[in-house]
């Protein structure tokens, strides 16, 4: 199931709120955010290869990004440019304060150091060249998903000591 935040998609092709929370929690869930419709639906189509993958939607500009990460709460956002109105590093931290926990993979035409150095300040997971294979870009996606696993595995610890902080 797809979702297509374009500004042109009619408001009944969208599915309600939370429909896309799957039961299947071994697949990484990714939204892709990149101003351009048809490279979004060629990620899409990459990412829906990999079977250990769900490719949830896609926006095409920051604020749709934000709402849908609000919305769906994907594991992972793949930032394939600057958006309409939105740089990546405007959006990584945006995301970083929306959702703590959301990997955020940003995409580049070229890796300028100062830049990814930036990205990486504003919570930024990966930072990978536009220019990589498929297959490299699922390589990246799988260790996100394992920094995920990891994050997710010490979340009960971090809350029982802040239960025990509290008082609880």
């Amino acid at each position: 199931m797809y979702i297509s935040h374009d500004p042109g998609a009619a408001e009944h092709d969208l599915p309600p709120a939370g429909a896309l929370r799957l039961a299947e929690s071994h697949r990484l869930r990714v939204l892709i955010a990149d101003e351009n419709r048809l490279s979004a639906e060629a990620l899409m189509f990459m990412l829906e290869s990999d079977p250990t993958v769900e490719a949830i939607g896609y926006s095409l500009d920051g604020r749709n990004a934000l709402e849908l990460v609000a919305a769906f709460e994907p594991d992972a956002v793949l930032v394939g440019s600057d958006l309409a109105g939105m740089s990546q590093l405007k959006l990584c931290q945006l995301m970083g304060q929306l959702d703590p926990h959301v990997l955020v993979l940003t995409l580049h035409r070229r890796l300028v150091p100062i830049e990814i150095e930036a990205l990486y300040g504003a919570g930024a997971s990966a930072c990978v060249p536009l220019s990589c294979s498929a297959d490299e870009l699922l390589h990246e996606l799988a260790a996100a998903r394992e920094r995920l696993k990891r994050r997710t595995s010490t979340q009960p610890a971090r809350q029982l000591v802040r239960d025990r902080a509290v008082g609880a």
